[in-house]
């Protein structure tokens, strides 16, 4: 049986939550978040896994190689057993061919035959303990038994802490300039300024009627490329800061790390989600199109995908898989949760606004304040509406925690009242 783990196995990391002892098989790439077991919603550390160490080679048998004629069948021999050095084939140089040079039939390498070992020494027999009578016992020497607890002696890890009871407002408006947050929010601002100016000044050689086709399709894989290195890395820290508060962490601590390759998937995943949220939105606010204009339309669309895109992000989140942008637990959260939706979308249609709104009061100052406020502005509002669907996504994990509670309090009492019954 091979030691190496299947193609299945190497995808799934093992770990068992420390409250329930429940065993849950994440993905490799969760390694180093937290998430939230199945069965009590604890908030469980997963470990980098552990490499497959690779089995042991077979020795190789060389064989058996006589020198100087064939081995005498009887008698004390006068050959003795020598090992290559080189490939640890088996030698029998005779008692002459010491500290001559003989040759490997093998490997050829030349070797210097050392003298033979000393034989071993028989071993001494051990005398009979002979019998203990019947009725006596013999003496025994107290031994103290120690044993290692390794479970005892490690410090359990301290439980994350429950985010405070207004989660919706507390930590959230200032989280981008926390401590452990404030780092990746001034790498953002910095990734984003360069498409700024890029936006920037194509929105000026076509705005100004100027001569400048030429320039404007120069500009395009500047443009693509600028746009890719931030957004890739907007979309990381968002997943990173949805994940980490889901699982009811305050400070977050998966923050994207390596080349920007890394981070395509990141893109691509919160990316077919935002088009997914815009499409639903659209669809919605079709409508209201038709009866009161593409004005009014544009609008409800702004509305409602602050609704539909956290509603099918957290869905796939929640499924594990983004071609999966549904979800029994988020969807059956509206009816109950109704108010936490709606403040959620409210909060992030007024960050955006907020947002918006001071760049352009910046542009209307000088344009180019604008170039420079827009960038940190709008990191801002990434990291503070991923902080509020994180919140969210813990809210309803809370939600679905009472909830088996209540069955197992439920089941419990339908056992007792079976056996009083019975009784």
């Amino acid at each position: 049986m091979s030691n190496y783990p299947s193609e299945d196995e190497r995808r799934y990391v093992r770990v068992t939550c420390p409250k329930c002892r429940a065993v849950l098989h994440p993905r490799v790439e969760k390694a180093g978040r937290r998430v939230r077991c199945p069965d009590c919603y604890a908030a469980v550390l997963v470990p980098q896994p552990e490499e497959p160490k690779p089995p042991p080679k077979p020795a190789r048998d060389p064989g058996q190689y006589k020198l100087g004629g064939a081995v005498q069948p009887t008698g004390k021999p006068d050959y003795f057993l020598l090992l290559c050095p080189t490939c640890q084939a088996r030698l029998h140089p005779r008692q002459a061919h010491v500290g001559k040079k003989v040759r490997c039939p093998d490997c050829e390498a030349v070797i210097v035959v050392p003298p033979p070992p000393p034989e071993p020494k028989k071993p001494k027999e051990l005398k009979s303990p002979g019998q203990y009578r019947v009725g006596t016992e013999p003496a025994r020497v107290e031994v103290k038994q120690e044993l290692l607890l390794v479970q005892g002696t490690l410090a359990a890890e301290p439980p994350p802490p429950d985010p405070p009871r207004f989660w919706f407002a507390s930590g959230v408006c200032t989280f981008p300039w926390r401590k452990s947050a404030a780092a990746c929010w001034l790498t953002l601002a910095m990734f984003l300024l360069p498409l700024g100016v890029l936006l920037g000044a194509v929105v000026y050689l076509i705005g100004g009627l100027h001569q400048g086709s030429t320039v404007v399709a120069m500009l395009v894989v500047p443009i693509a490329w600028t746009f890719l290195w931030s957004m890739s890395y907007a979309a990381d820290c968002s997943l990173g800061i949805i994940e980490g508060t889901a699982s009811g962490e305050d400070d977050v601590t998966r923050w994207p790390e390596g080349s920007w390759r890394e981070r395509i998937g990141p893109l691509v995943y919160v990316g077919f989600e935002f088009v997914l949220g815009a499409a639903a939105a659209s669809l919605l606010a079709w409508p209201v199109g038709m009866f009161f204009g593409p004005v009014w339309m544009g609008l409800a669309v702004f509305v409602l995908f602050s609704l539909t895109f956290p509603l099918i992000l957290l869905s796939a989140l929640e499924a594990d898989s983004p071609m999966t942008p549904y979800s029994p637990v988020i969807l059956g959260s509206l009816p109950k949760l109704w108010w936490a939706w709606g403040i959620v979308a409210f909060e992030s249609i007024g960050v955006t606004i907020a947002a918006v709104g001071l760049t352009l009061l910046a542009a209307l100052a000088t344009p180019a304040l604008a170039l420079f406020a827009a960038p940190p502005l709008m990191a801002a509002a990434i990291f503070i509406v991923a902080r509020l669907y994180g919140r969210l996504a813990w809210r309803i994990g809370e939600l679905e925690a009472e909830k088996k509670r209540r069955k197992k309090k439920k089941k419990k009492k339908r056992v007792q009242d079976a056996a009083a019954r019975s009784e």
